[in-house]
C-alpha cells in the first residue's frame, strides 16, 4: 500500500545505498592514500592556506603518517571530514601551482632556466626517498 500513496524510497532501501556510497568512498580514500599516506603530505601546503592548519585536521594527519588511517575512517563524518581536507589541500595546490608558474614565467621573461636537469632530478628524487623513508625507521626503533 505504501507505494501507492508515496513516491519516496523506504528507509532500508536509503540505508543500503548510504553503504554502498560508504563503500565506495572508503575504497576511493585506500586508493589515495596508497602505502605511503597522502594526507600527511597535504599538511605542508599549510602556506598556501591556513585552513589546513586548523586543529580539526590534526588526526587525520597524525595517522595518515602511521598509515592506520583506514582504521580511524569508521563512520560517515571522519569520511566527510577526509573529504574537507583533500577540499582544502586541493585548493592549496592550485594557489601553489599559479604561484610558481607566475615565478617561472617571470624568470623566463628575465632568461633564467629555472629547470632542473637530469642529475638534479635524481638528487633530489633521493633525498625525498630517504625522507619518506624516516619514519619507518623511526617506527622501528
Amino acid at each position: 500500500m505504501r507505494k501507492f500513496f508515496f513516491s519516496r524510497p523506504h528507509l532500508h532501501e536509503l540505508l543500503a545505498k548510504r553503504k554502498v556510497i560508504e563503500y565506495g568512498a572508503l575504497h576511493h580514500i585506500q586508493y589515495l592514500e596508497g602505502t605511503d599516506g597522502l594526507a600527511w603530505r597535504c599538511q605542508k601546503l599549510t602556506k598556501f592556506n591556513p585552513n589546513l592548519s586548523k586543529s580539526l585536521f590534526n588526526g587525520i594527519y597524525r595517522y595518515s603518517k602511521d598509515r592506520s588511517l583506514l582504521n580511524y575512517m569508521q563512520n560517515k563524518k571522519t569520511i566527510r571530514l577526509y573529504l574537507l581536507l583533500m577540499v582544502e589541500a586541493q585548493k592549496a595546490y592550485k594557489r601553489l601551482e599559479k604561484e610558481y608558474l607566475e615565478s617561472h614565467f617571470k624568470h623566463l621573461d628575465q632568461g633564467w632556466d629555472d629547470r632542473i636537469d637530469e642529475l638534479e632530478a635524481s638528487k633530489l628524487e633521493q633525498s625525498l626517498n630517504k625522507s619518506v623513508g624516516e619514519p619507518e625507521q623511526n617506527l622501528k626503533s
